[in-house]
């Protein structure tokens, strides 16, 4: 037994020490991840924001001062929630793109929503336009909160990484 462990051993060496054997250095690296939606915490904040915003709207209708305070208050609240928290929410997914997409499209859906509204509007004749220009602002705002929470609110997560390497690469010794 003991000529074979040396055989071995001898072999080996002779391996290693082989100019043809050498390092080349080339990792391979493998990635393990999942797809991960995370709709309910950009719905959460969008849910935050409009609980803010329509109170908002009722109280500011209400006759006295302190009513309208309120109100304002209570419409700003719910504005800066909705414009600042479901991008934070994005970024803090390693969505940066979703982040500036969800920041740029509450404007572009409140601008959209409020020029649909104005020409519906015009198309039926209204003379004061303001009622049906808020009520787009809103709708525009509510589709892009839902493209928002069904489309962008998506990542892939790595869960594992892992490196490999080759430090020898075996090839054949030449015979003498």
């Amino acid at each position: 037994m003991r000529p074979r462990v040396s055989a071995l051993a001898v072999a080996l060496l002779a391996l290693a020490a082989a100019p043809d054997a050498r390092a080349d250095g080339k990792l391979r690296e493998e990635v393990t991840s999942e797809h991960v939606w995370y709709g309910p915490d950009v719905a959460l904040a969008y849910g935050a924001a409009y609980a803010l915003v329509v109170p908002g709207v009722l109280f500011s209708e209400q006759d006295g001062a302190g009513w309208h305070v309120l109100g304002a208050v209570l419409i700003g609240s719910g504005g800066l929630v909705s414009i600042l928290i479901p991008p934070a929410i994005h970024w803090h997914n390693d969505n940066f793109g979703g982040g500036l997409a969800s920041f740029g499209g509450q404007f572009g859906g409140v601008v959209v929503g409020g020029l649909a509204g104005a020409g519906i509007a015009e198309l039926a004749g209204a003379d004061d336009r303001g009622n049906a220009i808020l009520l787009g602002v809103a709708l525009g705002h509510v589709a892009w909160a839902l493209v928002d929470v069904f489309a962008l609110a998506h990542v892939d997560r790595v869960t594992e990484r892992r490196l490999f390497t080759t430090l020898f690469t075996p090839r054949p010794i030449p015979m003498q």
